[in-house]
């Protein structure tokens, strides 16, 4: 899925949306904007918002970016298909970058979800 505008809620929620490229996607799974949507839209805490973003079901991935302004938190949630990996960004992690590829997130069988490009 490729990369999306940033979004943003009443609540101080905020997200952006990494560029991935996953081996595979499922027909039929459920779109990766419309459950952006939801979970962003209706949270009100990171907490809330994780929690919307990693059900099973999606028919691609995305890497999220998610930040709880008046929570003062903030998270990638890498998500493929009925896979999610949450990786909050604290003060002992200091810095988090994300390349277009899946950092933390592998499938059951430990193999990468993605085709990282050739440099």
């Amino acid at each position: 899925s490729v990369g999306w505008a940033p979004t943003w809620n009443e609540f101080g929620i905020y997200s952006t949306q990494n560029s991935m490229v996953p081996r595979k996607s499922r027909a039929g799974g459920l779109a990766c904007a419309f459950v952006q949507r939801r979970a962003i839209c209706s949270s009100s805490t990171l907490d809330e918002a994780v929690r919307a973003l990693t059900v099973p079901g999606w028919s691609e991935g995305a890497s999220m970016n998610v930040v709880d302004v008046r929570g003062k938190r903030m998270a990638n949630v890498e998500l493929w298909e009925d896979e999610s990996s949450v990786l909050e960004v604290t003060e002992d992690v200091m810095n988090y970058t994300h390349f277009n590829q899946y950092k933390h997130l592998t499938t059951r069988k430990g193999r990468a979800v993605d085709t990282p490009a050739a440099v």
